[in-house]
């Protein structure tokens, strides 16, 4: 079950072009699937990058500000991971491409928090990944995952987001870049 007021997408790009606030420039070449490439005889897929996209709701009810988390102050953990789709659970590797929290009492006090009917954040973050070998190849079918937990214990982890990756056998010989 996803976590009440906090929304969450996770887009891939081939390249993202920052300033040095890491203010977003540009973003070019989206995708869900990417060709594979052989490098010393498994599949690897070249560098890309990743936009997550945060928006972290208060709310205006009384009775829901206990359980907020922008009302609540609470500190939330997130992780992008990517894992493989297979229906065997001992055979849904992952890989942790970013882990990162948002102290939202610590937004508050530096007035940080936006506000319209109610409390809100909104953060554009860009995760850069290496290229990435997978130590075998079988169907290409991956997830790209948000998780998110509240009380810094990643068993609390719940998916708030999932996004399709799919790596397609490579056409040709060619090695990763």
């Amino acid at each position: 079950m996803c976590m009440r007021y906090v929304n969450v997408t996770a887009r891939c790009y081939d390249s993202v072009l920052t300033r040095d606030n890491n203010t977003i420039v540009s973003l070019s070449g989206p995708f869900d699937k990417i060709e594979g490439k052989y490098q010393n005889g498994k599949v690897c897929v070249p560098d890309f990058s990743v936009l997550t996209e945060l928006a972290i709701m208060g709310t205006a009810k009384a009775e829901n500000k206990a359980t907020n988390p922008v009302e609540s102050g609470k500190v939330l953990h997130f992780t992008l991971r990517l894992t493989k789709c297979d229906p065997d659970p001992e055979k849904q590797m992952g890989l942790d491409l970013q882990t990162f929290t948002v102290d939202l009492a610590s937004l508050k006090k530096n007035n940080r928090l936006l506000h319209a009917c109610y409390d809100f954040y909104n953060e554009l973050r860009v995760t850069r990944v290496k290229g990435i070998i997978f130590p075998e190849f079988d169907n290409g079918k991956y997830v790209l995952k948000v998780l998110v937990n509240d009380t810094g214990n990643p068993d609390d982890d719940v998916i708030q987001s999932m996004t399709s990756f799919t790596v397609t056998p490579p056409k040709e010989l060619r090695a990763c870049e």
